[in-house]
């Protein structure tokens, strides 16, 4: 017999209510390299258009002791190699004069030196909100930075058109906040691993 009851279901959903993509907000908090930025940060924050609650993915490796083989657990991939925010962008360009400034803060135009990695990284904050704006689920990007500031289109005949800017982010992992997660995640004590100082860090 199925569990499924349409009247505990309705019930549910007056109560708590469903979840929807268009309530949710950012917070990209300026690296140490833009600290002169802080105000761009929050405009940029504030003109996020669409973002993305990124994906985590368990890798396995077959094994077998007898009979059939099974998957066990390796690690987990946080997908960080790339995410992508598009952003609307204001009458003064501030916004992709943000990204730009970031860009050439982590290589340097002329040079093409690759700057220390704690002067280049950030923590973007992702938060889902409900109807009445308050955060019910949020995640925490650690370590990102800009890898891709796409192109922005120029036409005579876009009139009643805007500027979007997407930006494609790279990351080390990231980290949700929720009260049924937390307690374990404390648990945890999670840390992130630094790279030496010794130099610029090439992701070798």
């Amino acid at each position: 017999m199925s569990t499924f009851n349409l009247n505990e279901f309705t019930r549910k959903v007056a109560s708590d209510g469903i979840a929807v993509p268009s309530r949710f907000e950012v917070y990209i908090n300026p690296p140490k390299a833009l600290t002169n930025f802080t105000n761009q940060g929050r405009t940029v924050s504030l003109f996020c258009d669409i973002a993305n609650l990124p994906a985590v993915t368990i890798t396995t490796k077959g094994h077998r002791i007898y009979g059939a083989a099974y998957q066990r657990p390796v690690s987990a991939e946080f997908g960080g190699e790339a995410i992508t925010m598009t952003f609307y962008v204001d009458r003064e360009m501030d916004t992709k004069a943000f990204f730009d400034a970031w860009i050439f803060s982590t290589v340097n135009l002329t040079s093409f030196n690759v700057a220390y990695q704690s002067d280049y990284i950030s923590q973007i904050s992702i938060r889902q909100l409900d109807q009445k704006d308050n955060v019910t689920y949020s995640i925490m990007l650690e370590d990102a930075f800009p890898r891709a500031v796409n192109m922005l289109d120029l036409n005579m005949g876009a009139v009643n058109q805007v500027h979007k800017l997407n930006v494609t982010f790279a990351y080390r992992r990231w980290v949700p906040t929720h009260a049924l997660t937390n307690s374990i995640l404390m648990n945890e004590k999670l840390q992130t691993p630094r790279p030496p100082r010794g130099g610029a860090d090439q992701f070798n």
